[in-house]
């Protein structure tokens, strides 16, 4: 859809987003995408982490992600590629929990299935002493129920290929983080269901109404 600029990360599937932040933006959405050691929150660790911020009409602005140190083994590296090696040299969450922070602070944080991915999140936070805000989520694969209603499966891939978009990998954060951006993007700005759409574009202003909670847990 040619909505990404500039720099090319890996795997993105012939579009560019921007690496530089942008920390001055207006609020909008932030698009989370988070790889894992399994399917546990309360036992495994994140180790990749993407966001792709975005405007209120989901046009992306600017991308940041890393690799994250899980402190125990990696035992599902067949599913994202990604292995101890990769990871001992990156910094811990704790390392980096403050640039998250900065990074989801007033925005709406959308996700495929961002349950998952918001559980880990929060998780992590809890082992460093943070809380997660309850703010807004917005999950692509329930909203794919309204914008691609005739679809049989709903993963990531099968939505984004209505798309006319064929990914040849999955399960990286920042690609499937740019995915979710462009599903997005498509969502808010189609016309097939313009109520709908009006409500996603609406959601940053009610996070503006809302207060972040205090950077410490008692």
């Amino acid at each position: 859809m040619g909505i990404f600029r500039r720099r090319r990360p890996p795997h993105v599937y012939g579009m560019e987003v921007q690496e530089d932040w942008p920390s001055n933006a207006p609020d909008g959405f932030v698009v989370l995408d988070v790889e894992t050691t399994g399917l546990d929150p309360a036992t495994d660790r994140i180790i990749e982490i993407a966001m792709v911020r975005t405007d209120e009409y989901a046009n992306p602005l600017g991308y940041w992600s890393s690799l994250v140190q899980p402190t125990q083994l990696i035992t599902n590296s067949e599913i994202h590629g990604i292995t101890d090696e990769d990871v001992a040299k990156s910094p811990t969450f704790a390392e980096i929990v403050d640039e998250i922070v900065s990074r989801i602070d007033g925005q709406v944080i959308v996700g495929h299935n961002v349950s998952f991915d918001v559980s880990f999140l929060e998780n992590e936070m809890t082992r460093v002493n943070r809380q997660m805000p309850q703010k807004p989520t917005v999950c692509t694969l329930q909203e794919s129920h309204y914008f691609l209603p005739a679809l049989e499966q709903r993963r990531l891939r099968d939505c984004v290929s209505i798309l006319g978009i064929t990914p040849d990998a999955e399960h990286r954060a920042l690609p499937d983080a740019v995915l979710t951006t462009t599903l997005f993007n498509y969502f808010v700005n189609c016309g097939f269901h313009p109520t709908r759409s009006e409500y996603l574009r609406s959601l940053p202003d009610r996070v503006r109404q809302m207060t972040w909670p205090p950077p410490t847990v008692a």
